[in-house]
């Protein structure tokens, strides 16, 4: 991964790792991981400041893992493309470690959910400790809108966002999971955002030209104009300077935007 301008956030591997460090138990499996999966011929990283968030990505799948409270509990983000496939909470970074190795190189959902029943736990006290996400939570536009709906002004501007998109001969459709998120695609470029829990922050990802960008914007509008205009062949880094100005960085997070 090659980050520009957020060098300070992230490391990417291989970096410098001091002889102490390669002693202590927890750092040792956690390099050990970063080792292993660049062995592999994939890329890999984590943010420089707290060391608590792991990522690594090949060219079809991404998967990421994120420090969850205490006891050495992690969650894991599974993503195909730009679609997320599974999220699930594992005591154990060499567990976590282990599930995002093996999706990178090509097991299944089914395959990683086996591989860690064992170190599974449920942080909320509810459901199984992961969610499988498949595509028959996607509603592609054209779709029913409610007269509710119709008439509220923040489901307006998505609306819009979907109609303009799909005018313009672009695939576009929602996704309704535990957060809504928008989605489009074109020949030249996919995006989608998703509403963030914490305050009024909308997560934008589009990727085209060989560049992905992640970042956090304070508005919908925002965000769907980025999408649109990544779909409509504009750089990423053209799209990173025109929100500029609406960029955020959210609760528990370090930095507002990510340039791969």
């Amino acid at each position: 991964m090659t980050i520009t301008d957020n060098d300070q956030y992230f490391q990417n591997w291989p970096f410098s790792v001091s002889e102490e460090d390669r002693q202590q138990p927890e750092e040792a499996e956690r390099i050990e991981f970063l080792e292993s999966v660049y062995s592999d011929g994939f890329e890999a990283c984590r943010d420089a400041e707290s060391q608590t968030y792991y990522s690594a990505k090949s060219k079809l799948r991404v998967g990421n893992i994120t420090l969850r409270g205490v006891r050495d509990r992690w969650q894991i983000e599974l993503h195909e493309g730009i679609e997320r496939r599974l999220t699930a909470y594992i005591i154990g970074f060499n567990a976590a470690g282990g599930a995002v190795r093996a999706w990178l190189n090509g097991c299944s959902v089914s395959e990683i959910l086996e591989g860690i029943k064992e170190s599974l736990t449920n942080p909320y006290k509810t459901g199984n400790g992961y969610t499988v996400y498949d595509a028959t939570d996607e509603q592609h536009w054209p779709f029913p809108v409610s007269e509710g709906d119709s008439q509220r002004p923040e489901e307006i501007e998505k609306i819009e966002f979907l109609e303009r998109a799909y005018s313009e001969g672009f695939d576009v459709y929602r996704v309704c999971r535990e957060e809504v998120r928008y989605t489009a695609t074109s020949p030249l470029g996919v995006g989608h955002i998703e509403k963030q829990k914490r305050g009024n922050c909308w997560q934008l990802r589009v990727s085209g030209g060989g560049q992905q960008l992640m970042a956090f914007v304070t508005e919908f509008r925002v965000a769907g104009a980025a999408v649109r205009a990544c779909l409509n062949g504009q750089s990423v880094s053209d799209i990173l300077e025109d929100i500029n100005e609406y960029l955020i960085i959210p609760p528990k997070s370090t930095c507002s935007y990510r340039l791969d």
